[in-house]
């Protein structure tokens, strides 16, 4: 991979992703990562293991791969707290306070390079969430 394709690191000091796919594209994720950074995944939708880690970043690099389970921090709080969450948000987002922006579409089977590309052109804007 050139050094180029990866300056985005420097540019947004990206040190935390997280990936609701799983599969390749989070091994994939974590080693285009920089040093001292962490992949947290929480979700599966590839319907495939993890794969393609290496395990060097993780020894060498002190880069870490961890998983968050949403339905245990839920079991963690009240449902009060966490009705009053969801009806706060809900309210942001009918009031148009916290959208998604749609920066583009790609099919899978174009090229990861392509996909990255596009994500990372828009990593860090304030307008989308």
């Amino acid at each position: 991979m050139k050094a180029d394709s990866l300056s985005w690191r420097k540019k947004y000091k990206a040190n935390t992703a997280f990936d609701a796919v799983g599969g390749a594209l989070a091994g994939q994720i974590f080693n285009r990562m920089p040093a001292d950074s962490e992949v947290v995944l929480y979700g599966g939708l590839s319907g495939k293991a993890v794969s393609g880690l290496n395990p060097l970043d993780l020894i060498f690099e002190n880069k870490m791969f961890t998983g968050f389970n949403l339905n245990d921090r839920m079991a963690e709080n009240d449902a009060v707290s966490f009705e009053v969450a969801r009806e706060t948000l809900e309210k942001m987002i009918s009031e148009e306070r916290v959208i998604t922006k749609i920066q583009g579409e790609i099919l899978l089977e174009e090229p990861f390079k392509r996909t990255t590309k596009l994500y990372f052109s828009h990593v860090g804007r304030k307008s989308a969430c």
